[in-house]
């Protein structure tokens, strides 16, 4: 059998691909791709069988991880993500009769198990089991992100009663790891370029990412200089040579041939020691010079945050002033914000966990942090998480209005975008000169690329579905049936 797939398996690597027509070249690729999975399963299934006969022991190897690294030249993480996988469907006879049938895919099923292991430890079986049958009974519709992101709150869907203490303690454990592990280095490779290399926790990268995105469109900018001619403003190397946020290296002075900065040497925001560069013997730093321990102040008092911290925390900080300062042009519409999605429990008058535009959720101590100093625009959502109240409508889509419109499609509407609602237009499904009312029935995000597929001649249209998101109608050559699609890369569960 295995010798058979093989030569079929050469034929079809062989075969010419240039003559076929579309649709026999798109359905090659699916059939070719759900092969492959029903391999994968198969796959599984014989490193869970070696296994459990113990095969690598017998060939001296200390585990089934390193003999499948050895034998099948593969990293050391896909080999240990082939054994838990091959666990896990022995396991779980639910799960492996969905990837041995072809529903659940190899990257579905990454996605699965880590959502499956993020559950409570405590957990009742049948809860984990109908944990399980949900993810399965999703994948058709979510590709591995969306399941990523549908699996961290599973719980919310199949034991609510439970989620919210669990959820919390998970958010504020993830939280605080994040920001104890935040830095920013910048280091200069010596070569007229800088790597800047850094962490920052959900809510500090949402900050940076709400300054950064009123600036990050496309915008035409003139060819760079060639070899040679004379260089732009501020990128001299001769009349001080600059490698971060002032430093300087003399007037006229350059880096020698073949220098390279060592990986965590820095000079840019604050020079540093102790990551990289080893102080001479006997050398004794000055009072207050930064050391890996901590900088004593004068009051006493000893400041703790590495540099690499410190710079994250100036570099939110930034972005923080931007933001408040008001000097930004607005996104998609709107002021550049950082905005974050909560539930609100009226009978008990307490805030839930949040989510950012990001996707990102954040707990409800970081909700009430936010909260201290913000502005909150009221959204009622029905059952099924469509806005009920978003305030009066008007002509241009700004404000409650846009603010409700984000709430409900995250992004780009359009099917299989990825992109985020801040690079988003709000478009009227109903034209406004034909009619068309601005309220939340009659808009959808779109991102400029497919604003324009969607007002030229492509064929696409759009109408409201059931649930009141905008679905979209492809082109009859595309889709003959014109079957409604939605984008589910955005789906919040």
């Amino acid at each position: 059998m295995v010798q058979q797939l093989t030569e079929l398996s050469a034929a079809c690597a062989q075969a010419s691909m240039w003559p076929l027509p579309e649709s026999d070249l798109l359905a090659l690729l699916d059939g070719l791709h759900a092969a492959q999975q029903l391999l994968h399963a198969a796959l599984l299934h014989a490193v869970r069988e070696i296994d459990g006969r113990a095969i690598p022991t017998s060939h001296a190897a200390t585990s089934t991880t390193v003999w499948l690294r050895g034998r099948l030249r593969i990293n050391p993480g896909s080999a240990a993500r082939m054994v838990a996988h091959a666990k896990l469907l022995d396991a779980d006879p639910l799960l492996d009769s969905a990837v041995t049938a072809g529903k659940v895919n190899a990257e579905q099923l990454t996605a699965i198990a880590a959502a499956l292991g993020d559950l409570p430890k405590d957990l009742d079986p049948p809860t984990r089991e109908h944990a399980a049958a949900t993810l399965i009974e999703w994948a058709p519709r979510l590709d591995p992100g969306g399941l990523r992101t549908s699996g961290r709150r599973i719980l919310e869907h199949i034991a609510p009663e439970i989620v919210d203490a669990a959820e919390e303690a998970r958010l504020q454990r993830a939280e605080r790891q994040a920001y104890e592990q935040r830095y920013l280095t910048l280091s200069p490779l010596g070569d007229g370029r800088v790597r800047v290399r850094g962490l920052l926790d959900s809510q500090a990268a949402a900050t940076v990412a709400a300054a950064l995105d009123p600036l990050c469109r496309p915008v035409a900018l003139p060819p760079a200089p060639k070899s040679g001619s004379e260089s732009a403003p501020g990128s001299e190397t001769g009349s001080g040579f600059e490698t971060g946020a002032g430093f300087e290296t003399g007037v006229g002075i350059k880096p020698w041939s073949g220098f390279e900065a060592a990986p965590d040497f820095e000079t840019g925001l604050g020079f540093e020691t102790g990551s990289g560069v080893e102080a001479a013997p006997g050398f004794e730093p000055a009072p207050g010079f930064e050391t890996a321990s901590g900088i004593k102040m004068a009051s006493g008092l000893v400041e703790d945050r590495t540099p690499g911290q410190r710079r994250a925390d100036a570099l939110v900080e930034v972005c923080r002033l931007v933001l408040a300062g008001g000097d930004l042009p607005d996104n998609g519409g709107d002021r550049p914000q950082l905005a974050v999605t909560v539930a609100f429990d009226p009978l008990r008058q307490t805030l839930g966990a949040g989510i950012l535009d990001s996707g990102a959720s954040v707990s409800a101590a970081t909700v009430r942090r936010i909260a201290c100093d913000a502005r909150v625009l009221p959204l009622v959502f029905d059952g099924d998480s469509q806005v009920l109240d978003a305030g009066r409508t008007r002509r241009l889509v700004t404000g409650p209005l846009r603010r409700a419109l984000i709430a409900r499609d995250r992004g780009c509407a359009f099917p299989g975008c990825d992109r985020p609602a801040r690079w988003c237009d709000a478009h009227h499904v109903i034209p406004w000169s034909e009619g068309g009312p601005t309220e939340l029935a009659n808009l959808a995000l779109l991102c400029e690329f497919h604003h324009r597929v969607v007002h030229g001649d492509s064929g696409w249209e759009i109408r409201p579905a059931q649930d009141g998101r905008p679905e979209f109608l492809p082109p009859a050559w595309l889709d003959p049936q014109r079957t409604p699609r939605t984008n589910l890369y955005h789906l919040r569960t």
